[in-house]
């Protein structure tokens, strides 16, 4: 059961005179059910090939039930109406996946060649009703009812071969090299329709949307390696044919895409001793947006807030530079820097043409510059006690304009984890987890600081084979989101309570011989693809 409590005040401005606002609260329930299965086979062909298949599947169900008050605001911050919307959305979200994996070494050489050939299949079948009443000051209901019916289809198919060549041609000198190419359709259908009159439902053309997506991406890398006594080198080149599509059939909107790109990467590395070494890496990469990201899916709260995806949204690129120190081998020091064009970030804004309505959705900035440093110190207090400590400081420049808006914003912040491990004997152990993240401006939005404090005591059982655990997180019910967003027509200020506070007891037995080899570890070619897609979603 996941559970969401909204609070949000949104306050409109008209040439910067306050115009009205909302105050709303929304709290939101959502049973889900998870169910997946995983089946895999190798072959041995000979000792040095190996062939393999791995099936996957995922059947993923959420019910949203949501209530949604508004007190509805005029210029002089009067109470002078109110709204209230029930919502309630079934989602079927499918999905399946097919790798066929091989692998030969060739015995003279030691060379590895690897192929994987990939398949995967998201769909979502969403249907939501939305009931907006009207009320004046005294209650009364002074409208009439608004019923909003929303049915979601979404079908998204990846397909994907790579194949992987290393050569190791002398000790201390590695080649590798490899291609791949992948193809991916999204079909996503959203209509909406007004069911105000139950008997005659309208087909909403304005807030319905039917786009379809069409990638092909073929690519190609090199790498490498060199060592010495205290020195090391590895550089690579990969390089990217990206083919894309978009048309969204209900406006006719559509977008032609055909671009090559070159991603460098150097990472040198020098030992000075056996007690500190010292790196330098420079890369250039790509991250493209998610299918969600892209999806037009609506997801309303009400009818002033919804979120969307945007299908005209661009990949970011990003160039960063690293200096990094390790001390004794375990502690560690890193100083980096990172600029992002057409950085992917989510924004919270009023939709343009619309009167007092908002859109959560994500946008291309104009660039975002990161300067960081951060260090990891894991220290062992004594037997039965170890600590580590992750440390980080950054300032993030952003830079762009939206919703009328120019934004030339950052701040210093400062994040600190630190976990602790006791043993005490006889299979008791526990562990004490503590993180605080200071006030951050991420883009238009300005976030609090957040804390968190959990612990947790595990006994071992029947001789090592079976374990026993108690955790609580988020202990004083603190790890959770607020924040503040400016726009030159538009505030908002939102808190968000979740279910991060968490009591669970695990039970783990372990069955079978403990000789037995484990599965071979197998990491597909169509990863990237799959991660886009997200962990239980359609795209």
């Amino acid at each position: 059961m996941g559970l969401n409590d909204l609070r949000l005040y949104r306050v409109f401005f008209d040439e910067g005179e306050r115009t009205g606002a909302y105050k709303q609260k929304n709290y939101l329930k959502i049973p889900y059910y998870f169910n997946s299965g995983r089946l895999g086979v190798d072959y041995t062909i000979s000792p040095n090939t190996v062939i393999g298949v791995l099936a996957s599947g995922n059947i993923n169900k959420f019910k949203h039930h949501g209530e949604n008050t508004t007190d509805v605001e005029n210029g002089l911050q009067e109470v002078i109406s109110g709204f209230s919307t029930s919502n309630r959305s079934n989602d079927l979200w499918p999905s399946y996946a097919l790798n066929g994996n091989f692998k030969h070494t060739f015995p003279k050489g030691h060379q590895e060649l690897s192929v994987d050939i990939d398949y995967a299949n998201y769909r979502n079948n969403t249907t939501q009703l939305f009931t907006t009443k009207y009320y004046d000051l005294e209650g009364t209901e002074n409208l009439p009812e608004y019923l909003l019916f929303g049915d979601l289809q979404g079908d998204l198919d990846i397909k994907s071969a790579k194949a992987d060549f290393v050569y190791p041609i002398t000790q201390d000198l590695k080649f590798e090299a490899g291609v791949k190419a992948s193809v991916v359709g999204a079909d996503n259908d959203v209509q909406f329709f007004d069911k105000s009159d139950i008997d005659h439902p309208v087909f909403d053309s304005t807030i319905s949307n039917h786009f379809i997506y069409k990638e092909k991406i073929n690519a190609a890398y090199i790498n490498l390696t060199r060592n010495w006594s205290k020195f090391s080198i590895q550089s690579g080149l990969r390089a990217e044919n990206t083919i894309a599509e978009g048309v969204q059939l209900i406006n006719g909107q559509s977008f032609d895409r055909n671009y090559i790109n070159l991603f460098p990467s150097v990472f040198l590395n020098y030992n000075f001793s056996d007690h500190y070494s010292m790196g330098l890496n420079m890369s250039r990469r790509l991250d493209r947006p998610s299918y969600q990201q892209l999806n037009p899916f609506k997801y309303y709260l009400d009818p002033s807030t919804y979120r969307e995806g945007d299908p005209f949204l661009n990949p970011q690129f990003t160039w960063s530079f690293e200096w990094n120190h390790t001390f004794f081998q375990r502690f560690t020091a890193t100083l980096s820097y990172a600029l992002t064009t057409d950085n992917i970030t989510q924004v919270i804004a009023p939709v343009e043409g619309l009167e007092r309505v908002t859109v959560q959705t994500d946008k291309n900035l104009d660039n975002v510059e990161y300067y960081s440093f951060s260090a990891s110190a894991p220290i062992s207090i004594g037997k039965w006690w170890n600590n580590t400590i992750n440390f980080d400081a950054y300032v993030g420049k952003y830079r762009g304009n939206y919703a009328n808006t120019n934004l030339r914003d950052g701040n210093l912040v400062f994040n600190f984890v630190t976990n602790n491990s006791f043993t005490f004997g006889k299979g008791w152990t526990a562990e004490l987890n503590f993180n605080y993240h200071t006030r951050e401006i991420y883009a238009f939005m300005d976030l609090n600081p957040m804390w968190g404090l959990g612990t947790g005591v595990q006994k071992m059982l029947f001789k090592n084979r079976a374990t026993i655990k108690l955790a609580v997180s988020d202990i004083f019910w603190q790890n959770l989101p607020s924040a503040f967003i400016k726009y030159r027509d538009y505030q908002e200020t939102f808190e968000v309570f979740r279910e991060t506070r968490q009591a669970s007891i695990t039970y783990t037995q372990r069955f079978g011989d403990k000789q037995l080899s484990p599965s071979r570890r197998r990491v597909g070619g169509a990863e990237d693809e799959k991660q886009r897609a997200g962990a239980g979603s359609q795209g």
